[in-house]
């Protein structure tokens, strides 16, 4: 928890107190970035996924992750790639799922554009994220739109017909009869 606590340059000047050899500074490097996935994990407060996530950009800033061994890089990347995926077994909220993209394409930027591809791949084979992702956007453009007093009721009630089309979408929502 010490990067939630005491911000990635604590971590980072625990980082280099350890002996000048490179390898034994990797090797530390290596066992706090395997905590922290670990700990990423296990967070279900949105707020401290987040705070996390911009703490993990600042620490990359400090130190490069470039050291790291394959198995942590490995480790990082799945919990970003999961944290940054509608669906299980997060099911990671809008603003963790956008903090986890910016963090990984600020942490590791090679393979950007195939992440995105693969992103709209998935939105292609998994059309039920995508129409409701697509019904909330065209609801909050109307609610823009249609926020003056004439057009009030008639946004209300488009977005009263884009809730009923989109349907329940969980088991926390009930359906509106």
């Amino acid at each position: 928890f010490s990067l939630y606590y005491f911000g990635p340059r604590k971590v980072a000047q625990t980082v280099y107190s350890f002996p000048a050899s490179a390898s034994v500074r990797s090797l530390s490097l290596d066992f706090f970035l395997k905590e922290i996935a670990g700990v990423l994990r296990k967070i279900k407060v949105e707020g401290v996924i987040i705070t996390y996530l911009s703490s993990l950009v600042r620490l990359h800033e400090l130190i490069p992750f470039s050291t790291l061994s394959l198995a942590t890089t490995a480790r990082v990347q799945e919990v970003l790639f999961t944290l940054s995926q509608p669906g299980g077994p997060y099911y990671a909220p809008k603003a963790v799922r956008v903090q986890a993209r910016n963090s990984f394409s600020k942490i590791y930027p090679h393979g950007k554009r195939m992440r995105a591809l693969f992103k709209i791949l998935t939105s292609i084979l998994h059309p039920a994220y995508s129409v409701n992702a697509m019904l909330s956007n065209i609801s909050t453009l109307l609610g823009r739109i249609c926020s003056t007093w004439p057009w009030e009721r008639l946004g209300a009630t488009c977005r009263d017909l884009v809730r009923r089309v989109s349907g329940p979408r969980g088991p926390s929502r009930r359906a509106v009869d």
